[in-house]
């Protein structure tokens, strides 16, 4: 049988009134009225059968099992005769100091039957009460931690209460487990420091639960001990001693000894170093030991902690821009500093960098020049940092001299000036008015600018300002008036001096790493400059091709056996480190050769296209000073009409020309066609239109390649140098500057070709002097020798020395 049954069977048997009951004897059937009914006697059997209370009752099935109830109800047996046992009680030493994640173990056993009886009283269907109340609930239940892992619950008695159950969970409304029963009215429990635990205490009355209590219970972590607190600079360090049951600890700290105390730091450390406080601050502190994280009642307190002031901010902190590449800090000292650390960003809120330790009062520093740098100042009394001072500071380029502005022609002026030290550019301002209205009109990286566009007698004023990492230096100043129609041509003032660098010249530069070609060109660019030379013409374009890379022309041969290029720019570097050494350079370009040593078709509009696409991608991306064509145009084998020749060739000079101008308007352009003035026509030169009209060139340079001892075959001396010269002097209408092409390959041989003999090149070692001083007198503005190469020839180097007094 059910023994929860049997169990509500006992209980009506033995708190029904006895008096109430009365046998159905006929119908077999045990009927109760009223609401206080009981068995008649408790001693007498009960009948195998079906029992009923009323008729809205629970039917008892029929079972073969026999139940004994005496009156005090202290035996209950079964002829399967099963048995409550006591359990057994639970050593304190078996549970667990730090258990953290189980609930405290019971200190009984309880038998797989023991019975389970529920508080309230039972109620059939028609509301009739067949249980009873339990004892009432304990009061003044509480509890006391007798350590940090031991707790003790105390209650008052529960009266009718034999013995009290005591249950634990670790939420309230969690699930408990009984960890034992007690007769007493207190209890003792291991827990794990810190853990919030639920205990529930149930009195019950023999077998009968009464009314539950509980109550929420935790220790707490002993306090540590043996403060310690020292204070070095800045920093204040802690150590304490172990508090027992602590798992961490719990900082503290404050302004004020008693109150505003705000957590800074947990740490599992017996010590901390709390770093960086303000100088001049009192600091207090608390530790409070931690478990499970409970802290402990009390704390650990410190004494008033104080911070020792550094010395102050050092005074009259300035800078001083020694010169372009160098700054000096100076400042008066700071009582009590001992040394001072320096340190230096290039922005104001952004990260230091510390640069020099000293105990001087001044520091000097070498900087990029213009860049903007600031130094913060720290003052050190020891190790003790004070109050920094932050000071900005920077260099500026030095200022240009030798400022000239010079008229090119009605239109344009040309300003030159000496580079000045640390100038990565210079600015060019212009006005009308000497004192104001000055306008920013270009940047160049050179030491030179062309002004365009300007207005006959009218006075201009310019101001250029060397720049470096955007910083201005100190301003220098000029002004020009351009007389009415100008002077003409291309800027005559200063004399060019120039060398033609071939493609046959290239053999140290071809097939060369960077850092190879960039020595060897600087080479070439010092043996040139050893000759008073201020200008280089090098070969970039010679067979329709190219040293750079261009979106036009495959590479040339003559720089690279590689088809994809070298992996730097040869022109980029050349132009660059000939402007490093102040010589001016000009692009050179063959614009209809082709690599069999024909030419593409002048006539061909994609031709010319081709041929100014090429010029423009030059101009845009490099910073040359000149484009240079030379004395190859139309093959004299070529049946075209020479007007059709020069018309084709002038539509290609033209565009060239616009382009070059509308990208860069102080970019020169230049030819230098065969010094034959009929034979330069027969292959479309128009040079009396290039020299009398405007649109065409800046400039031409003649190869006049004969001394005045030429002797044609038929026996007439012409002196052919002298008169042909004086020819092309004799076309220009336009005030065009003309420079002599000066043969220097042919010096000291004595020649015999087909058409002549030229015998003066080996007479005299003073050819190029005599023809230079010639051709200066008749107006020529400079002149230009073909080629570098020859500069080795072993009359080279008397003929060059002479040549080279004309420049001095």
């Amino acid at each position: 049988m059910n023994k929860r049954i049997i169990a509500m069977i006992l209980t009506a048997v033995m708190l029904f009134p006895i008096t109430s009951l009365t046998a159905l004897a006929s119908s077999n059937e045990l009927e109760v009225q009223g609401s206080n009914t009981a068995l008649v006697d408790t001693n007498q059997e009960v009948e195998v059968g079906n029992y009923t209370i009323d008729e809205e009752s629970s039917i008892v099935e029929d079972s073969t099992s026999e139940v004994t109830v005496d009156n005090n109800a202290s035996d209950i047996t079964e002829n399967k005769q099963e048995t409550i046992e006591d359990t057994t009680e639970q050593s304190d030493n078996q549970q667990s100091e730090n258990q953290t994640d189980s609930l405290p173990q019971s200190n009984e056993k309880t038998s797989d039957d023991s019975q389970t009886v529920t508080t309230d009283s039972e109620v059939d269907k028609t509301g009739l009460q067949i249980g009873v109340t339990g004892p009432a609930a304990v009061t003044n239940l509480n509890y006391q931690s007798l350590n940090y892992k031991t707790i003790k619950l105390t209650w008052d008695v529960s009266e009718g209460a034999t013995e009290y159950a005591i249950y634990v969970a670790f939420e309230e409304a969690g699930s408990y487990e009984k960890v034992t029963s007690t007769s007493s009215t207190s209890y003792e429990s291991k827990v794990s420091c810190g853990k919030i635990y639920y205990y529930k205490v149930v009195p019950y009355a023999d077998v009968i639960q009464g009314a539950e209590t509980v109550i929420k219970v935790n220790t707490k972590p002993e306090k540590a001990s043996r403060l310690s607190a020292t204070v070095k600079n800045t920093t204040v360090k802690l150590s304490w001693k172990k508090g027992k049951g602590a798992e961490s600890y719990a900082i503290y700290r404050s302004e004020k000894k008693n109150t505003g105390f705000e957590k800074i730091t947990e740490t599992k450390k017996l010590k901390y170093s709390d770093k960086n406080l303000k100088q001049g601050k009192t600091y207090y502190y608390k530790i409070y030991s931690v478990s499970n994280e409970t802290e402990s009642a009390k704390a650990l307190s410190s004494k008033a902690l104080r911070i020792p002031k550094g010395p102050k901010a050092v005074k009259s902190l300035k800078y001083k821009a020694e010169n372009y590449k160098t700054i000096t800090l100076s400042w008066k000292a700071s009582k009590g500093a001992t040394k001072y650390v320096i340190y230096r960003s290039t922005t104001q809120d952004g990260s230091y960098k510390k640069v020099k330790t000293t105990s001087s009062t001044s520091y000097k520093n070498k900087v990029s020049c213009g860049k903007i740098y600031y130094y913060k100042v720290v003052p050190y009394a020891d190790s003790l940092m004070g109050t920094e001072k932050i000071i900005k500071a920077y260099t500026k380029p030095d200022k240009i001299t030798k400022l000239k502005a010079r008229v090119v022609d009605d239109t344009t002026v040309k300003l030159t000036w000496k580079k000045a030290k640390g100038a990565s550019s210079y600015y060019v301002y212009r006005s009308t008015n000497k004192n104001k209205d000055f306008t920013k009109i270009g940047e160049t990286k050179s030491a030179k600018y062309y002004d365009s566009n300007l207005t006959p007698n009218v006075t201009y004023y310019y101001r250029i300002y060397s720049v470096s990492n955007g910083t201005k230096g100190t301003k220098s100043a000029c002004s020009v008036t351009i007389p009415q129609g100008g002077s003409g041509g291309i800027d005559t003032s200063d004399n060019m001096r120039a060398v033609w660098i071939s493609y046959l010249d290239y053999d140290t530069l071809k097939d060369k790493s960077e850092s190879e070609f960039t020595k060897n060109i600087n080479a070439i660019y010092d043996t040139v400059l050893a000759q008073n030379i201020n200008t280089v013409i090098v070969h970039v374009r010679a067979f329709g091709d190219a040293i750079y890379p261009s979106g036009y022309y495959k590479w040339a041969n003559f720089i690279t056996s590689d088809s994809d290029g070298p992996d730097y720019d040869p022109l980029k570097i050349m132009v660059e480190e000939a402007h490093k050494k102040g010589l001016s350079f000009q692009a050179w370009i063959n614009p209809y050769r082709t690599s069999d040593g024909g030419r593409v078709n002048p006539a061909s509009s994609s031709a010319v296209k081709k041929i100014v696409g090429g010029v423009e991608e030059i101009v845009r991306n490099y910073d040359i000073d000149g484009i240079h064509f030379d004395d190859y145009f139309y093959l004299s084998t070529d049946s075209t009409s020479q007007s059709v020749k020069m018309k084709n060739v002038n539509n290609m000079i033209r565009q060239v020309y616009a382009k070059i101008k509308y990208i860069k308007s102080n970019v020169l352009f230049g030819i230098s066609p065969a010094g034959n003035i009929e034979y330069a026509q027969s292959i479309g030169c128009d040079v009396d239109t290039w020299l009398s009209e405007s649109g065409y060139v800046d400039y031409i340079c003649p190869q006049l390649y004969w001394s005045d001892d030429y002797v044609t075959k038929s026996g007439v001396s012409t002196k052919m140098f002298t008169n042909t010269m004086k020819q092309w002097i004799g076309i220009n209408q336009n005030n065009t500057a003309l420079y002599a092409g000066l043969a220097l390959y042919k010096v000291g041989v004595s020649l015999e070709t087909a058409w002549g003999n030229d015998y003066g090149w080996g007479n005299s070692t003073s050819n190029l002097y005599n023809q230079y001083k010639s051709a200066k007198s008749a107006g020529y503005a400079g002149y230009s020798l073909y080629r570098y190469g020859s500069f080795s020839l072993p009359a080279a180097k008397k003929e060059l020395a002479n040549l080279k007094k004309l420049s001095q």
